[in-house]
């Protein structure tokens, strides 16, 4: 896809991110996954500068779909995660499609990367002394992950006092 393409090119960044974000709603599926693509062409450093752009693709039936890249993009990141990951964290772990484990799934793959990452967020607003409701909710989707009984979040609720 050409915006997904050309997103780290300051003369048509725009054009691209207004380009995505329509996209990122297309009624095509097939639609949805190329450009579901786009984190893969960002590099760490930019994050910020398409803070409004990772926003509503983390928003967007595009992620809910196709989360991979995203997930991948944020796990090897340095930067401090956005609270904007837990709502799609929730939509997929606590939605009405529930996801359906498998050895090896697509869906196990996802939660575990999810989980990987909400840790670090509870961990960087603990750390930071903020506790506020971003904590609560990354405790109910550890719940969540525990309650599935997904191996390391289960035993890590056991030990962990609230």
């Amino acid at each position: 896809m050409v915006y997904s393409s050309n997103i780290a090119h300051s003369i048509c960044q725009d054009a691209c991110t207004t380009g995505l974000i329509l996209l990122f709603q297309d009624e095509d599926a097939r639609v949805r996954q190329e450009v579901a693509r786009f984190p893969g062409r960002l590099a760490e450093e930019s994050f910020t500068e398409h803070r409004d752009l990772i926003r509503a693709f983390l928003a967007s039936p595009a992620f809910r779909e196709e989360p991979s890249q995203m997930l991948r993009k944020l796990k090897v990141s340095a930067l401090r995660l956005p609270s904007t990951l837990l709502e799609p964290a929730e939509a997929y772990m606590l939605g009405v499609d529930a996801p359906q484990f498998a050895a090896g799934s697509r869906d196990a793959l996802h939660v575990r990367e999810f989980g990987q990452l909400l840790i670090r967020l509870y961990t960087q607003h603990f750390n930071r002394g903020i506790h506020d409701e971003i904590l609560v909710r990354c405790m109910n989707l550890f719940d969540q992950m525990a309650r599935w009984r997904i191996g390391e979040y289960f035993d890590a609720m056991r030990q962990l006092e609230r």
